[in-house]
């Protein structure tokens, strides 16, 4: 008896810490959200189910010379097989437009510096030749809509990062809209010009990727 009430105490004491993770987890959900205009992030869901994760990258930063960075908020979701074949629906009536994860065109954010200076010093060539080959497409492909570059957002039990839009193979990138313009405080401005065509030195992008196969979706809201 003494062992089955311990037991009980365990996984009710267990069950409260889930609760409480799950709670906190939930506030900085809706605390990361309200971070931007409600217009920016309509389509991401209200709340998590416990087969969620999200990352963000927000917040008030100490600028940096030559360097450039995104405000972000990205968030990963497995669903049922009616849930996701109700997601698509949506997704397909809201997207503007498509691009497969392999594409190797793609106008991506992300953050760049190629240049620090240190006690009045410059150095310069700072970058690896895979962001500067990414810069490259970038100026290349400014009709193209800004997506983002998903590598090291989430684990590898969910992600590989194989594709040049860092995600697996399998998903596609839908954008419900990008914009150019300033979409954010002037002190939280970062200079892009190094990495970003000029059409696009500032502005934002919201979209979902989707993966069919796993019914994996990925929500996102990049301004910069």
């Amino acid at each position: 008896m003494r062992y089955c009430i311990v037991m009980i105490l365990v996984i009710c004491l267990y069950s409260c810490k889930s609760n409480t993770g799950q709670r906190n987890l939930e506030n900085k959900y809706s605390q990361s959200l309200s971070f931007f205009a409600d217009t920016l992030v309509r389509h991401f869901p209200k709340s998590l189910g416990r087969a969620t994760f999200f990352t963000d990258v927000l917040g008030k930063a100490d600028k940096i010379k030559y360097y450039f960075r995104t405000f972000t908020i990205e968030c990963y979701q497995k669903y049922s097989v009616q849930e996701y074949d109700r997601i698509q629906i949506l997704v397909d009536s809201l997207s503007k437009k498509t691009y497969v994860a392999n594409d190797s065109m793609l106008l991506l954010l992300f953050t760049y510096q190629d240049k620090l200076e240190v006690d009045n010093y410059l150095f310069t060539d700072q970058a690896s030749p895979e962001k500067k080959r990414m810069v490259m497409t970038n100026f290349e492909q400014d009709s193209c809509l800004p997506v983002p570059f998903f590598r090291d957002k989430f684990s590898d039990t969910m992600y590989t990062g194989s594709t040049y839009s860092g995600l697996k193979e399998g998903f596609i990138l839908h954008v419900f809209d990008a914009q150019p313009g300033i979409f954010l405080p002037k002190e939280l401005l970062y200079d892009s010009s190094e990495c970003l065509p000029e059409k696009w030195r500032h502005g934002f992008s919201r979209g979902v990727a989707l993966n069919e196969k796993e019914r994996e979706v990925i929500f996102w809201i990049v301004v910069w």
